[in-house]
């Protein structure tokens, strides 16, 4: 009965509440899979064009490269087109940092991101809030479904929360998990004791595991 609620009332209002399109997109993600692989080619060729045709115009970054290689944007129609470009790497994201930031972009549709470090410094990264929060939960929640997972079904989820956070985010976010029935368990404090203890508890809850981008945390914990 909560997944239907969950599915329809609830999802709906969070929709609303963060002034996303997440469900639309969701949509569109579940109709397209089924889609045949030459339809599916095609528009992945078409948004790849306009991609580059937006950082030509956009990030200093690109439009150096591009100019460097006497390249044009046209010179890029597919994906097979991508070789011409150099691979990108942490190292030049980092060395090249604020020339990859979009010129014009609005600020506040910039969402500031960070991996965990476990394989060394972390590395700090830009997104944008319509790729963050709609296409990018939108293909997450896919992949859930592809695991069995519905929205509403009770779940551990083992991460982590970002630092210096702001009091209103973190209160927005537990929130949500709250009416999500997801249980946050911290990949800080995992170890080969609590996470006995943790197994129990999704075991006793019934819970549907999932697991984001920790793995190298629960091998160590072993």
């Amino acid at each position: 009965m909560y997944n239907l609620i969950a599915r329809h009332m609830l999802a709906r209002v969070l929709n609303f509440s963060r002034g996303t399109r997440t469900i639309k997109c969701q949509s569109e993600l579940k109709k397209s899979q089924w889609w045949p692989p030459d339809k599916i080619l095609e528009l992945q060729n078409q948004r790849l064009r306009q991609l580059v045709d937006y950082a030509y115009d956009n990030v200093p970054y690109y439009r150096l490269i591009f100019d460097e290689r006497a390249l044009k944007p046209n010179d890029i129609k597919s994906s097979a087109d991508l070789v011409k470009l150099p691979v990108l790497t942490k190292k030049l994201i980092r060395s090249n940092f604020d020339s990859m930031l979009a010129q014009g972009f609005p600020s506040k549709d910039i969402v500031l991101h960070s991996t965990g470090g476990s394989t060394g410094e972390p590395l700090r990264f830009y997104s944008t809030k319509n790729a963050y929060n709609n296409w990018g939960f939108a293909a997450a929640h896919r992949a859930y479904g592809w695991a069995g997972y519905r929205i509403g079904d009770k779940s551990v989820l083992f991460w982590r929360r970002l630092p210096g956070q702001p009091i209103r985010e973190q209160i927005r976010e537990t929130t949500e998990f709250f009416f999500k029935r997801v249980a946050l368990f911290c990949c800080y404090d995992m170890s080969a004791s609590n996470m006995v203890l943790w197994t129990r508890n999704c075991v006793t809850c019934k819970c549907t595991p999932m697991l984001e981008r920790v793995t190298y945390t629960i091998i160590k914990a072993r």
